[in-house]
């Protein structure tokens, strides 16, 4: 992992423009970060202060990056003429709550003396509320009323209720996900069997394009040429996708069982 952010296989720092490809670590500050990090991470809360730990599960959530050689065109001659570039795809794990990863939310809890909460966001999301469905994430965690309920009752020192979305121990993934994914100027939009729509919208009379994700528990990301979408497999109807530039793409569809596979 270190030789990879050391350059060590020999890359040379990308041009300010491309910012889809690593740059190289600078040796002398990794090891000052690390040394902070150490010190940071040894740290343990008193036993005397209640400590407690929230973290959002359910959706699809960045884990970690790969980076691995792509085959490019090539501008040389001969039938064996060919070239690869430095690409990156992101992998999604359902342990998170689209922007944070639960052991991360949950890591005083790795040192042993944290009460850990899950709101479960994937079932939370599924349920009617004044005739509609709230789609909760990360950013607006807060409006989960079980959340505002655990809180209110810390705050009083009144017991804890858990309910079908505030759980005290990990929640059971039941539901097949689906994960699409294209490179190169393609398009890509998914469409739930009721016409909502997860892709992003670019309004003919603007110059400001914007990601809509009306499908229950979706999410549309885009890292360099790539797009992603990832939702239920059950909220899946249709996907469009139309080109917008000359050249070959490469398109990928997978069904994640909830065992992960």
């Amino acid at each position: 992992y270190k030789d990879f952010l050391f350059g060590s296989e020999g890359r040379g720092n990308p041009a300010s423009y491309q910012t889809n490809l690593p740059i190289k670590i600078t040796p002398s500050l990794f090891t000052q970060a690390e040394s902070l990090h150490n010190t940071i991470d040894a740290w343990i809360p008193p036993a005397s202060l209640r400590v407690i730990e929230v973290a959002g599960w359910g959706l699809d959530t960045v884990a970690s990056f790969e980076y691995y050689p792509r085959l490019v065109g090539c501008s040389g001659q001969g039938v064996g003429c060919i070239s690869y570039e430095l690409d990156e795809r992101p992998r999604f794990t359902s342990d998170g709550d689209k922007t944070v990863v639960v052991p991360s939310a949950h890591y005083m809890s790795f040192l042993g003396n944290a009460e850990k909460y899950w709101v479960d966001l994937e079932r939370h999301n599924g349920q009617i509320f004044g005739g509609f469905r709230h789609n909760r994430e990360h950013k607006d965690i807060l409006e989960v009323n079980s959340l505002n309920n655990l809180i209110s009752s810390i705050v009083k020192d009144e017991p804890i209720i858990l309910d079908s979305v505030l759980k005290n121990a990990r929640p059971v993934d039941t539901k097949n996900r689906v994960r699409l994914s294209i490179h190169s100027p393609v398009t890509l939009d998914a469409y739930d069997i009721n016409g909502n729509h997860t892709g992003k919208v670019c309004p003919p009379a603007s110059d400001f394009c914007y990601i809509e994700e009306s499908i229950t528990n979706s999410s549309y990301l885009e890292f360099g040429e790539g797009k992603y979408i990832n939702l239920p497999e059950e909220e899946l109807s249709k996907v469009s996708l139309v080109g917008t530039g000359v050249g070959t793409f490469t398109y990928e569809s997978e069904k994640v069982l909830p065992d992960g596979t």
